[in-house]
């Protein structure tokens, strides 16, 4: 889990991704991770990382768009 709070505290523009071997292949559980900071076993890790479901939800929608730069044609 990537430290999003302090990200966006900063204005750095971040992304969730689904595409990597360490985690699973679903936005949908990617998300609550974020929203929730537990993993598969409801164990809290970095509680203080914490963001909202809408905050969430923007980083697996626009920013991902954003970073590939197809901001024009997807996104939301």
């Amino acid at each position: 889990m990537f430290a999003q709070r302090s990200f966006i505290d900063y204005g750095v523009i971040s992304t969730g991704a689904t595409d990597y071997p360490p985690g699973p292949y679903e936005p949908l559980m990617g998300i609550q991770a974020c929203v929730t900071r537990t993993d598969s076993n409801g164990n809290l890790w970095g509680g203080s990382q914490r963001i909202s479901v809408e905050e969430a939800l923007k980083l697996y929608t626009l920013q991902g768009a954003y970073a590939s730069f197809e901001e024009d044609l997807k996104g939301s």
